[in-house]
């Protein structure tokens, strides 16, 4: 970067007069911004600045000098660690693509009736919730679920395949922001729920805690790999962008680096978040009584609920008494029920320690979340006061994190298992990591097959411990 030809460049599009004191605050935040980008500023960590041309870091400073937000607020909300901050402000439109997809647009319209972006794409979130109620099902074969779920990754990167070659076909690079959002979410969620469902409620398994060892020393040399995988990237980009004498069917724009980076901060401060709750959390795990359930009280998956109410409060409560616990335990059965609604079919008022979980973590655990200064019961008590009056689901996003995490404890709590939770998340924390590091290849097609490549090896590995003798059938 040609720091005072950058500097010169953003200064010379100011379009008041430059005799002003506007001028001059606006010129002192120019140089800070230009200080905390050469300084390496954590705002700006894992942007790919080295292959950007001037003209290009001129808008990008440009966009955040000129969006809603003031530019330090900007960058102080992408210093910050968690899900706190909308950082759309720094999001860069290309006019150049934007043209070329509307001449496009009137092209395919005059001969299909209709623009590219009306044409159906591949919804992989639609996998999610099947996946999710195939794994917990206690009467489906671990074996047929993970070989559906490997044959399902082959698919998903054989259809986005076909795509791209459509793409391809009427010279347009594959550039879809949502197949890669929704594809790491799918391997993000399918990955949760095959360790929790098939390792660490696997009784069958008696070492839990080795097991997540080795998972995390898979993910860890996926990072490592994936480390060079960037650095090997970034040199290629440098020798598109600036070299003349290389040759390139297609070229990343400033729009999409700037979208793979939003992705980015978004994904990581999200797993921050969760990691913060996990803390959280596990401050209330260490006491007694979190900690300890007597077997007396302990609840199998497959019972169902008990018919006696007395029987039902001893058991929940665990010998305690608690407050007005039918009101609440009808407070517990509504709120599984939305969730049901919501997507969480896996879950029922009818099974014992659905409920048992339930209530207790969001009654009986009076852990706070200082996000939202409230407690899980609070967070309830409005979601159930407003969700019936709105059409969609109406939990924050940090609440659906914040009571997702809790309630995946508390099954750690009911089957026994508290003690591994923490390899769990030892593990869960560096398979994010690597998942987080195929975004910053800048490249979509690429970021796709390393996301694959990665849930390969996850679930190869997942399958030689849970079933050393499967054979991962091809699909046709």
């Amino acid at each position: 970067m040609n720091i005072e030809n950058v500097r010169s460049k953003i200064l010379d599009q100011y379009k008041k007069p430059k005799n002003t004191s506007a001028y001059r605050s606006y010129k002192i935040k120019v140089n800070n911004m230009i200080s905390n980008i050469c300084d390496g500023d954590i705002a700006f960590n894992r942007f790919p600045f080295e292959v950007l041309t001037d003209e290009e870091i001129v808008m990008f400073i440009t966009q955040i000098l000129d969006s809603k937000n003031e530019d330090r607020q900007i960058v102080a909300n992408l210093r910050y660690s968690g899900m706190k901050y909308d950082f759309s402000g720094i999001l860069v439109k290309d006019e150049k693509t934007k043209k070329e997809m509307e001449l496009l647009d009137e092209v395919i319209s005059e001969t299909k009736g209709k623009k590219i972006s009306e044409f159906p794409k591949y919804k992989i979130s639609r996998e999610i919730e099947k996946n999710r109620f195939d794994i917990r099902m206690l009467h489906n074969k671990k074996e047929e679920v993970i070989n559906e779920l490997y044959q399902l990754n082959e698919k998903i990167i054989r259809l986005l395949y076909d795509e791209k070659k459509l793409y391809f076909c009427i010279g347009l690079d594959f550039r879809c922001f949502t197949y890669i959002e929704e594809y790491l979410k799918y391997v993000d969620e399918e990955v949760n729920e095959l360790i929790t469902f098939m390792i660490a409620l696997n009784t069958s398994i008696t070492n839990k805690a080795q097991v997540f060892k080795i998972l995390k020393q898979v993910a860890d040399q996926y990072s490592t790999c994936m480390d060079f995988q960037i650095s090997r990237h970034m040199n290629q980009l440098k020798e598109q962008r600036f070299n003349k004498y290389v040759a390139t069917d297609f070229s990343i724009n400033i729009e999409e680096f700037t979208q793979s980076y939003l992705l980015y901060k978004t994904y990581s401060n999200m797993y921050e978040e969760e990691k913060f709750i996990k803390n959280l959390l596990r401050k209330e795990e260490e006491k007694e009584p979190y900690k300890f359930i007597n077997n007396a009280y302990t609840v199998e998956r497959h019972l169902h609920i008990a018919d006696d109410m007395n029987e039902l409060r001893n058991m929940i409560l665990e010998g305690h008494n608690d407050f007005n616990f039918e009101k609440k335990y009808e407070q517990t059965c509504d709120f599984i029920m939305k969730c049901q609604y919501f997507g969480e079919g896996w879950i029922s008022k009818d099974n014992f320690q659905d409920v048992k979980n339930f209530y207790r973590e969001i009654f009986i655990s009076r852990v706070k979340y200082p996000r939202l200064r409230k407690t899980a019961m609070k967070m309830v008590g409005d979601y159930l006061h407003t969700i019936d009056s709105a059409k969609d689901d109406v939990m924050p996003p940090e609440a659906h994190i914040f009571m997702r995490t809790k309630l995946i404890r508390g099954y750690y709590r009911e089957n026994g298992i508290l003690d591994i939770i923490q390899d769990k998340d030892e593990f869960q924390e560096s398979f994010r990591e690597a998942l987080l590091k195929t975004l910053l290849v800048y490249t979509n097609w690429d970021t796709l097959e390393y996301i694959y490549t990665l849930n390969c090896k996850m679930l190869s590995k997942i399958r030689d411990i849970i079933f050393p003798n499967l054979i991962f059938h091809p699909i046709k």
